[in-house]
């Protein structure tokens, strides 16, 4: 009797550690599907300089998979932008959405989530997660130069971004021989744009200067030499 009771436990046993790996199997795919492995969805994304944002940074991205009504949302760690993408939208197999951040910068990382949807815009099943991280700008000052004669001289500076944000500059610290001054120029560094800016100088060709551009309160670039 005990070894038919010790038989039955055993079996039941083995029903449920094989219902838990099913039930986990199950789970795993599920994530993997959400996790864009085997959604029929792809995503790419690009960073714009648009117009229609008065030229401040946007993230476009571009849907590509079957039409349907879906809900795009964006999350930069601290809130969901969301847009909605129509089936006729999307009826080639492909659609493009961009994302505006207002006056600020774009984050590093965003959480891209993509559901289905309808013409109410409510949010269905997932059918896409993923992830895009950025490196972030990287400002370098290439050349610095004298336009004008003395004593209305001012300093050209060329900028060049080779990160895959853009980079606002807030301002100017100058070091020269007459002290240091602080010029707020405020300008915005496309990824990869070369961008020049006008300073003004206030000495005569030939002297040491150190310029400091800043960025949120940090120096982000920096030139020191004599400049001509």
């Amino acid at each position: 009797m005990k070894r038919i009771t010790l038989a039955i436990l055993m079996a039941m046993a083995c029903i449920l550690i094989a219902g838990y790996s099913m039930a986990k199997a199950e789970v795993e795919a599920e994530e993997e599907t959400i996790l864009g492995i085997d959604s029929p969805y792809t995503v790419d994304h690009k960073v714009l300089m648009s117009s229609l944002y008065n030229f401040l940074p946007a993230l476009e991205l571009t849907i590509t998979g079957p039409p349907d009504d879906l809900l795009v949302i964006v999350n930069n760690g601290e809130k969901d932008i969301k847009a909605f993408i129509s089936r006729e939208q999307i009826v080639s197999g492909e659609s493009k959405v961009r994302f505006g951040f207002g006056s600020s910068m774009p984050a590093k990382s965003y959480q891209v989530t993509i559901k289905k949807s309808d013409p109410s815009k409510r949010e269905g099943r997932t059918v896409y997660k993923g992830r895009i991280d950025f490196q972030g700008g990287s400002v370098e000052i290439m050349e610095v130069s004298i336009i004008g004669e003395w004593p209305m001289i001012n300093a050209y500076v060329c900028f060049h971004n080779s990160g895959d944000l853009p980079v606002m500059i807030d301002y100017f610290v100058i070091h020269s021989d007459k002290g240091e001054k602080k010029q707020p120029i405020p300008i915005i560094i496309a990824p990869g744009e070369y961008k020049d800016a006008i300073i003004l100088y206030e000495q005569e060709r030939g002297r040491d200067i150190r310029i400091y551009a800043y960025s949120d309160g940090k120096v982000v670039a920096e030139f020191e030499g004599k400049v001509e």
